[in-house]
């Protein structure tokens, strides 16, 4: 009664491939659509810092032209959503935020399903004085 060496398909090596299989899909189908929320972050902190050096006198119109220069970016990095919107506030005194809110569909091709990822980023930039 020797050593039996183990089959090569056995229901170890079958959990193991599977849950190699949905990683592999979880990171194609969610991971672009992830990585660019993080890039957008990225747009969205810019857009607050452009607004840093007018953060006492910052006009509307500024505001607005900020605003769709943000919005065209957040375009051009891949969000596609028709009702994407950005807004960027200034709190007197306390801080300033830019924000996007979009809505991204992931299609599942084997079961005809989709998915529907709602999106907020936002980044802040704080105006409070330091004593």
């Amino acid at each position: 009664m020797g050593y039996k060496q183990p089959r090569k398909l056995n229901p170890v090596s079958l959990f193991f491939f599977l849950l190699g299989f949905v990683a592999i899909y979880g990171l194609i189908q969610f991971g672009p659509p992830y990585w660019r929320k993080w890039s957008i972050k990225e747009v969205l902190a810019d857009a607050a810092n452009r607004i840093y050096p007018r953060r006492f006198n910052a006009t509307d119109d500024f505001i607005s032209q900020v605003e769709r220069e943000t919005t065209k970016k957040i375009r051009a990095a891949g969000v596609q959503d028709p009702s994407l919107r950005v807004e960027i506030s200034v709190a007197k005194g306390v801080r300033i935020t830019a924000a996007a809110d979009y809505r991204e569909v992931i299609r599942h091709p084997l079961v005809n399903k989709t998915t529907t990822l709602v999106f907020r980023p936002q980044e802040s930039v704080s105006i409070t004085p330091v004593n």
